[in-house]
């Protein structure tokens, strides 16, 4: 059997390496001498219907029948969970907790025990919160059958000592991950604001882009460490997406959404995106370290950027590459000198010396040409 210091130092490696929880915990196991071990979070305000956030559920020597049993019905039995909400963190509960409370049923009579732990020969259980809220519980524990006895003196030191570290484990993973997705957001949109927001809204880290767009003191500025949106109806859209993105339930939603944030005048809108950190953490990251990254494209930014490229690769004039990107965005020759507020006539005047600088003879074969040029 594994040391203890054997058991910590494997806690600690899959701070980095969530794919070893499994294992790890089936070591945490057999060193408590225990059938059983578990690590997951669970929303203590939720009695009915199928767990949410059973898909991040971490578990060691249950068949997985049993594990949809508890997942569609009798997490809401566990009399458990309620006790360990009372306590709070770092508070350890075991079976005699629950043994026999006033006016209540005892645990060995109870539906949880008759129909879900007894048959599985489960009887003794050690358990704690690592975190607790009123929204989440993250639950570390171990089970023991009848014959092995409950857990005496010696064992709940042995937990307790191992819960320290798995809290401090799942603190540094969860760190590890936001760190890791937040570097990914900036190398993945660099040429994008991006701006990192705690989970209170506040902003915690910008890139360069970020900080030019918030000095120049137009639509989007900080105000006391938040962002501030000119337009209020805006102000109040972008904060309903990072609220979206930081709760589970909306943030798929939150990510594929798309938000335009108004300028003065007849200036493109800025296009607001959020990535939800939380949602890429390890399973059971610290609620203190969710955030959100929020990225705020300039399509005039863009355009500028594209006609630089143009200008340089086919040597058109800064008028002649404006009316190209509007051919390769798939408009017609209208649609292109109403947007530029050119005349017609001037629109094809400038496509005939794209077409002979581009070497192409067609709209449509441009338009191909231009979007490699721009996207590659």
């Amino acid at each position: 059997m594994a040391s203890t210091d054997d058991v910590i130092d494997r806690i600690y490696q899959a701070a980095s390496r969530p794919e070893e929880w499994t294992a790890t915990l089936g070591a945490f196991a057999e060193h408590l001498d225990a059938e059983t071990g578990l690590l997951y979070a669970r929303d203590p305000r939720q009695t009915k219907g199928v767990m949410e956030g059973a898909a991040t559920s971490l578990t060691y020597g249950y068949d997985p029948a049993w594990i949809a049993r508890y997942v569609d019905h009798y997490y809401a039995l566990d009399p458990f969970v309620d006790a360990i909400a009372e306590k709070g963190a770092g508070h350890i509960v075991t079976d005699r907790d629950v043994a026999e409370p006033a006016s209540v049923v005892s645990f060995d009579r109870s539906e949880f025990y008759r129909d879900w732990a007894g048959p599985q020969g489960l009887r003794h259980v050690v358990a704690q919160a690592l975190h607790s809220s009123d929204r989440q519980l993250v639950l570390f524990g171990a089970w023991r059958g009848p014959r092995r006895g409950a857990y005496e003196a010696a064992d709940l030191q042995l937990f307790a000592r191992l819960a320290r570290h798995a809290l401090r484990a799942i603190d540094i993973g969860g760190r590890l991950a936001a760190a890791e997705a937040e570097m990914d957001a900036m190398a993945d949109r660099r040429a994008s604001a991006v701006f990192v927001l705690r989970a209170d809204g506040r902003v915690k880290r910008l890139n360069a882009a970020a900080d030019r767009l918030v000095t120049q003191g137009g639509e989007l500025t900080l105000r006391n460490g938040r962002l501030w949106v000119a337009v209020p109806q805006d102000r109040a859209a972008l904060d309903r997406l990072v609220a979206a993105a930081l709760d589970p339930r909306f943030a798929s939603w939150a990510e594929n959404a798309v938000l335009p944030l108004r300028r003065a005048g007849d200036r493109l809108p800025l296009i607001a995106r959020v990535i939800a950190v939380a949602r890429h953490f390890a399973p059971f990251g610290a609620e203190h370290a969710a955030s959100v990254i929020l990225t705020v494209e300039d399509p005039e930014d863009e355009a500028r950027r594209f006609e630089a490229l143009l200008v340089r690769r086919f040597g058109l004039s800064s008028a002649q590459a404006r009316v190209a990107l509007q051919f390769r965005d798939g408009r017609t020759i209208a649609e292109a000198s109403t947007a530029l507020k050119l005349a017609p006539e001037t629109v094809r005047s400038h496509l005939k010396v794209i077409f002979q600088r581009t070497g192409t003879r067609r709209q449509a074969e441009l338009a191909v040409l231009l979007r490699q040029t721009t996207e590659g």
